[in-house]
Formats: structure tokens, C-alpha cells, sequence
């Protein structure tokens, strides 16, 4: 945070519990205050080394490609490609520089907290199809019983986007709720 290496993530975890908008002009104020007396700053991050933290997080990302794509050249080879849904999503994303901000903790922006969500269905049906609704990751468990038939438990939370699949309008909450760290929340409009 502004250049300061911390040991541990104490400092950012005080910080959580008493502000909700650490980059707000407040939050930014309370946290000179607290830095005030610590270790001398890390040197800056250059631009060749921003370089190599993207080109690194580029590799992990075409790392994971390849093996998702062994997966279904797997499933095609045994013939169960038409008939397999898929679903690739994220947790949370990563600041790569973006603010000054390195990695995912201490930011609720919009690369942290906007994630893949990619649904094949069987036989690659809607292909190419893309959904410009607020969509959240609960969405994902009752959407996938509701692919295999199956009912929704009582207790389920989110709803099943299986109409935006299928290219159907969905009454969606123009809102997503995000969280990153024990009281830091966001509501996405």
C-alpha cells in the first residue's frame, strides 16, 4: 500500500474492519495516519517489472487454457462432448497495476470483482451467445440443477440463468452484491 512492504496483512485487516471505502479521501486519510512511522517504502515497481507480473499472469492464464482445452478434446475423443454442459467462472479477478494495486486483496474494482462466467450447452447450442445482464456466481449452482433436471432445494440461493441461455429475457436484479475481506462490500448496479 503506497509502496510500504507489510510483513503481514495486519495493517489491511485493522484497516477493513474501520473503513468501508479504503481509496475514498477518509479512507486514504486514516490510512497515512496509520502508516505514519513505518518501515521505509519498497522501491517502486518499474514498468519492466509491471511487464513481468503481467506476462506471468498471462502464462498462468494460457496455462490454464491448455489443460481446459485437453479437457474437452478429452471429452470429444470419448464422444461425450455433445452431451457434457460446461462452465468456466472465476472466484475474483486480479489487479495487475491497476490503481497501484497489485493482486486481489484491498480493492472491490471492477478487475477483482468482474469474473468469467462461460456456460456450453450440450451440442454448443446458443454458441457465441453473450448476456450483458448483472449476473452473479450464486446464479451458477441452480442454473446447473436446472440443466440436469434436477429441483431446487428450498434453501437455494441466486436463480437459474438457463432462459438467458436459451436466449429468453430474465427478470434479473439490475445489482450484484461483492465482498473482499471481513467489511469490504460492494453493491454493482
Amino acid at each position: 500500500i503506497d509502496g510500504h512492504l507489510f510483513p503481514d496483512f495486519s495493517l489491511i485487516q485493522g484497516l477493513s474492519r474501520e473503513m468501508l471505502r479504503p481509496r475514498s479521501a477518509e479512507g486514504k486519510a486514516r490510512l497515512a495516519e496509520r502508516m505514519a512511522g513505518l518501515p521505509a517504502p519498497a522501491p517502486a515497481v518499474s514498468e519492466a517489472d509491471q511487464d513481468l507480473i503481467r506476462e506471468l499472469y498471462a502464462g498462468a492464464v494460457s496455462y490454464a487454457d491448455m489443460q481446459f482445452g485437453l479437457l474437452v478434446a478429452r471429452l470429444a475423443e470419448r464422444g461425450r462432448l455433445d452431451d457434457t454442459v460446461i462452465a468456466v467462472m472465476a472466484d475474483h479477478g486480479e489487479a495487475l497495476g491497476e490503481g497501484g494495486l497489485y493482486h486481489r486483496c484491498c480493492s472491490l474494482d471492477d478487475d477483482v470483482t468482474h469474473v468469467p462466467l462461460i456456460v456450453r450447452l450440450p451440442g454448443g447450442e446458443g454458441g457465441g451467445r453473450t448476456v450483458d445482464d448483472i449476473v452473479s456466481l450464486l446464479d451458477l449452482g441452480p442454473t446447473l440443477l436446472t440443466l440436469a433436471g434436477a429441483e431446487l432445494p428450498a434453501a437455494a440461493r441466486g436463480v437459474s440463468l438457463v432462459p438467458l441461455l436459451h436466449g429468453e429475457p430474465l427478470a434479473l436484479p439490475a445489482l450484484s452484491f461483492s465482498e473482499g475481506g471481513p467489511s469490504w462490500r460492494m453493491v454493482s448496479e
